[in-house]
């Protein structure tokens, strides 16, 4: 290998520098955004537990419901809506397939399938109808609103594709009358 000058040396020195620090940038903003999706990946997982909404039993009286439910959950929750309906299944798995829809549903962690078990004579059989009851509702609201904005979106997205078929800009569709300014 020739034998540098030193001007070489120390432009060699500096591209070497500057490729340091240009890998150094890089590894920063990596870690900046695996920080910043892994905050979203814990916002959904917070939701989960987090999400709430409230049951209104009857003079004042509120409980809190589950809102955001995992996939998992949702599939126990099915089956066991199954085991409930079901008359040819003892007695004990339907209540223990009530408890546990309750378990799930409700945000309070004290109430499990075994509080429920245990205190049979402590709560009212009408309130937890409520509660399965307002829980559906509050399912079948979440998915109302969702099927809302996909139709508001497919609307927009019509309505946008309608106004570019015609040649005219959606920002410019109504923008006045001929001779002040509008398009034509």
């Amino acid at each position: 290998m020739p034998k540098l000058t030193k001007e070489q040396r120390l432009a060699l020195g500096t591209v070497i520098d500057e490729r340091a620090d240009q890998k150094k940038a890089l590894i920063e903003a990596e870690i900046k955004d695996r920080e910043r999706w892994q905050s979203e990946i814990a916002m959904l997982e917070r939701r989960v537990k987090n999400e709430t909404s409230y049951v209104d039993l009857g003079n004042g009286d509120k409980i809190a419901i589950r809102l955001c439910l995992s996939d998992a959950e949702m599939k126990e929750i099915s089956e066991l809506q199954k085991e409930m309906g079901n008359p040819d299944i003892p007695e004990d798995e339907r209540e223990f397939a009530t408890f546990r829809i309750l378990e799930i549903a409700t945000a309070n962690p004290l109430l499990t399938v075994d509080w429920f078990r245990d205190n049979r004579n402590r709560f009212a059989t009408s309130d937890m109808l409520a509660v399965i009851l307002g829980f559906y509702e509050a399912q079948v609201e979440e998915r109302r609103k969702q099927m809302d904005r996909v139709r508001s979106a497919g609307r927009f997205r019509t309505d946008n594709a309608r106004s570019e078929l015609r040649g005219i800009s959606s920002l410019h569709e109504n923008s006045g009358p001929e001779g002040l300014g509008g398009s034509t």
